[in-house]
């Protein structure tokens, strides 16, 4: 079976730093769509649980590379 994560990050200006500090949950969402320029046919296919976000994050460092038995 095929297994991956995503890692989606609000775009600039679409945020205000502090409306991100008053979110206390958050649910992943993933969509399709049947045209990527026009977004026709978008449908949501996978989400997951509400879970809570901590007063804290750690950070969080992204390295290129290949994942073991993939």
């Amino acid at each position: 079976p095929l297994a991956g994560f995503y890692i989606i990050y609000p775009g600039s200006g679409q945020w205000s730093e502090d409306s991100l500090k008053k979110l206390s949950r958050v649910r992943g969402e993933l969509f399709r769509v049947d045209n990527a320029l026009t977004l026709e046919g978008e449908r949501i296919v996978s989400d997951t649980p509400v879970i809570s976000i901590p007063d804290s994050l750690p950070d969080i460092t992204l390295t290129g590379g290949i994942v073991p038995g993939n």
